[in-house]
């Protein structure tokens, strides 16, 4: 293991608790390293590593959503403290990616047919 894949570890180890991610929409890489716990070569790694999660915005310099801050401190979580290795780190992302869809597709299918009951209760 590198000198500074070790540092990064250390370092992590030392800063579990991290401290609320800021209600803002967008996070530099620094600002996002910070929350996560873990230098920027780290982030910029997981972000190629993990391409599926992340989408780039701008052009020069990388900016995150604050659920990617969350994404990440999952992947800092799954891979230091459960001891994952990539594969299921991927198994495990995407687990939460499909749950997250059918959440989004249940509601979808709420609010349709709360529109359609409206149509209904309206035209009576």
């Amino acid at each position: 293991m590198e000198k500074r894949q070790e540092e990064a570890i250390a370092h992590i180890e030392r800063e579990w608790e991290w401290r609320p991610v800021p209600a803002k929409r967008y996070f530099t890489v620094q600002e996002t390293a910070e929350l996560v716990g873990v230098p920027v070569f780290v982030i910029r790694s997981w972000e190629e590593e993990f391409a599926p999660f992340f989408r780039r915005r701008g052009r020069h310099r990388r900016f995150y959503l604050r659920q990617e801050v969350l994404v990440l401190r999952r992947i800092c979580r799954l891979f230091l403290a459960e001891g994952a290795d990539v594969p299921e780190v991927l198994l495990r992302l995407d687990d939460g990616a499909r749950v997250a869809a059918a959440s989004r597709v249940a509601v979808a299918r709420w609010r349709t047919a709360l529109r359609e009951l409206q149509a209904l209760l309206n035209g009576v």
